[in-house]
């Protein structure tokens, strides 16, 4: 057990819930940076006997040396995320005409710095 995670039927299951798309992946990391179950109750680690609490440490200790990893992919979620919220504007404005909207600046810095990053390795990609 990790991060008191046991709800699985196999390892096809844990795999589809927490690593099947971006989101998922992100969701699995913001869950064992809060600690898992034992850290959203508040419950620190558990015991190396029972639990690996040495590899939740080393995986823990390495995601909070790391914060650019899961600020990329939150970053590269966001992207997806507008991608096809504007891909569902333009049906809907093609459907009723709406007229444009208006597009806000992303509140943090470090992801909207990201996310400029992504977009110009993609239309490089795509002139490439």
């Amino acid at each position: 057990m990790m991060f008191g995670h046991i709800a699985h039927y196999d390892r096809g299951g844990f795999y589809a819930e927490w690593f099947e798309d971006l989101a998922a992946r992100i969701r699995w990391l913001e869950y064992i940076g809060r600690g898992g179950m034992f850290g959203e109750m508040g419950w620190g680690m558990g015991s190396a006997a029972h639990t690996y609490s040495d590899v939740e440490q080393a995986i823990s200790e390495w995601l909070r040396a790391h914060p650019v990893k899961l600020a990329t992919m939150q970053a590269e979620r966001a992207l997806q995320h507008e991608e096809a919220e504007r891909q569902q504007l333009a049906r809907l404005q093609a459907k009723y005409g709406a007229p444009l909207a208006v597009v806000a600046e992303p509140a943090n810095p470090l992801a909207a710095a990201i996310a400029a990053h992504l977009q110009a390795k993609r239309a490089a990609a795509k002139a490439a």
